[in-house]
């Protein structure tokens, strides 16, 4: 797919916000007391608001090459064209994950002298947050990669099977598609009316695995309509979509807020936050998909190079970080205000020089091989 300078400034956007979401408590004691609320909603709500931006990208991207293959192109022998589906995905995404995995075993063993070894089939299979109750004793951002492992398994099986007995394309696409949507809504309300009312359940709302498919859905929704003759519409009223979406973005900031500070604290209202948040990158994301380059290239070239390493810098960045906290354990270089900047702006340059590292050494070679595998 040709690269599209507007998703891939959504996509830099994201990681870079993410990547501050975990390393924001560094900064932490620069913040008078009367700010607290302030900066821990920042970081509270930009944790919800930047995955929801990658997942609804993810699901945008991927819902775009199914569209145009499996709806708009011919389907000769879907199961065929489903492996091969399966395998390009697979080949992007398996390797980094598994790298990251071992690495994780391997480093917390020797820093910590735990052996985490029994989790390896439930993270190797993608299970690690099935249940609220599982932990993430280690490799804390695959949670986020185990909803998307299943969203790829899941939409190309449900539309193989549908397609099978009805042999209708938009049927057997827009079934799974609505499942994206209904299996969240489900499991919040039995999660909801099965569990104290006044209560802040982030672990089932934001975490677990079968209640964040909507923000995926609501991407996947937009590259069915974008492929599919609406196109034009939306970027004939984009500036009026991009309003409805920054509108429905400030309420969400304001709901949020509220939410943190206590004013509104009921199980329902926080099940409803991530997906607000996507209703509202929804409306915008035409708007972004639009963009024009800015006038400086090497703005540019940083956010195209930002966007490329995305996957490396989110997997990496969590390791990185506490491998740094655990050298630089006792050291006072980092206390002042001026070593706490330093520190963050070292963290930073660290994960995107082993980001990098990793993309050309290795993520880059599996996408290159990949197309051995495709009959």
């Amino acid at each position: 797919m040709k690269r599209i300078f507007g998703l891939d400034f959504m996509r830099a956007l994201a990681i870079v916000w993410v990547m501050y979401v975990h390393y924001a408590y560094i900064l932490y004691p620069l913040f008078p007391y009367k700010y607290e609320l302030f900066f821990n909603f920042f970081n509270w709500f930009g944790g919800y608001f930047s995955v929801d931006l990658f997942f609804v990208l993810s699901g945008f991207l991927i819902g775009s090459i199914f569209v145009e293959e499996f709806i708009n192109g011919e389907v000769n022998n879907v199961g065929k064209q489903i492996k091969d589906f399966w395998v390009k995905r697979w080949f992007r995404t398996l390797p980094n994950y598994y790298l990251f995995l071992v690495l994780n075993l391997v480093i917390y063993f020797l820093i910590e002298g735990k052996n985490y070894l029994y989790l390896v089939p439930k993270y190797a299979l993608f299970l690690q947050k099935i249940k609220s109750t599982d932990q993430l004793s280690i490799f804390g951002v695959s949670w986020s990669l185990a909803i998307e492992e299943w969203f790829y398994l899941f939409l190309p099986s449900i539309y193989f099977v549908l397609y099978k007995l009805t042999n209708n394309r938009k049927l057997s696409f827009l079934v799974p598609l609505s499942l994206m949507f209904i299996v969240p809504v489900i499991a919040k309300c039995i999660y909801v009316f099965t569990h104290p009312f006044y209560a802040n359940h982030s672990e089932f709302f934001k975490f677990t695995t079968f209640t964040r498919l909507d923000p995926i859905g609501y991407g996947v929704m937009f590259a069915f309509l974008w492929h599919t003759g609406k196109k034009s519409y939306f970027i004939k009223y984009k500036k009026k979509f991009a309003v409805i979406g920054i509108g429905i973005f400030v309420l969400t900031l304001a709901y949020s807020y509220a939410f943190l500070a206590k004013a509104i604290q009921h199980s329902i209202a926080y099940s409803l936050i991530s997906s607000i948040s996507s209703i509202s990158i929804f409306f915008f994301f035409t708007y972004i998909h639009e963009m024009k380059n800015f006038r400086n290239s090497f703005i540019n070239k940083s956010i195209e190079l930002i966007s490329k390493l995305s996957y490396s810098l989110y997997i990496s960045h969590i390791l990185v970080l506490d491998l740094f906290e655990y050298f630089s354990k006792g050291s006072s270089l980092f206390e002042s205000s001026a070593g706490r900047i330093t520190k963050l702006f070292m963290i930073y340059s660290i994960t995107i020089a082993v980001s990098f590292f990793i993309y050309e050494k290795f993520e880059k070679p599996f996408l290159k091989i990949r197309y051995k595998y495709i009959t």
